[in-house]
């Protein structure tokens, strides 16, 4: 399945994966990991984000905000 925009394979809109927690976990785990990559930590934070608002939880605004803070650094 893809979100049809990036190509890029979004878990927590598959069937089987209640309300996306292994996502969030797996995002969040990467945003706390000192040592990670700028790029993983973009994704991270765009896939946490992005959650975040379809659920309607606070939250989504920061972390996206986040993700573009993180990607400027590439122009």
């Amino acid at each position: 399945m893809t979100d049809g925009r990036d190509g890029v394979r979004d878990a927590g809109d598959e069937e089987g994966v209640e309300g996306g927690a292994p996502v969030v976990d797996a995002a969040q785990e990467v945003i706390d990991n000192p040592r990670a990559m700028a790029i993983a930590r973009v994704r991270a934070n765009t896939v946490l984000g992005r959650l975040r608002a379809r659920r309607g939880e606070t939250g989504a605004r920061e972390a996206l905000a986040e993700a573009r803070r993180l990607g400027c650094c590439w122009q």
